[in-house]
C-alpha cells in the first residue's frame, strides 16, 4: 500500500459524497466504479 500525498481518503470521499446527499446504493455504484477505473485500491465487501 502506497500513500499518495495530496490523494484524498476513502473516508473523506464517503463524507464528501454524504454531503452532496448521495444514497448508499450510488455510494456502492460510485465507489465500485473507482476501484474498476483503478482510482481505488481495496477490497468491498457489501454488506
Amino acid at each position: 500500500v502506497a500513500y499518495m500525498p495530496g490523494a484524498a481518503s476513502l473516508s473523506e470521499i464517503v463524507d464528501a459524497l454524504n454531503l452532496l446527499g448521495v444514497g448508499a446504493s450510488d455510494l456502492a455504484v460510485i465507489l465500485e466504479s473507482l476501484k474498476q477505473a483503478g482510482a481505488l485500491q481495496a477490497e468491498m465487501i457489501v454488506l
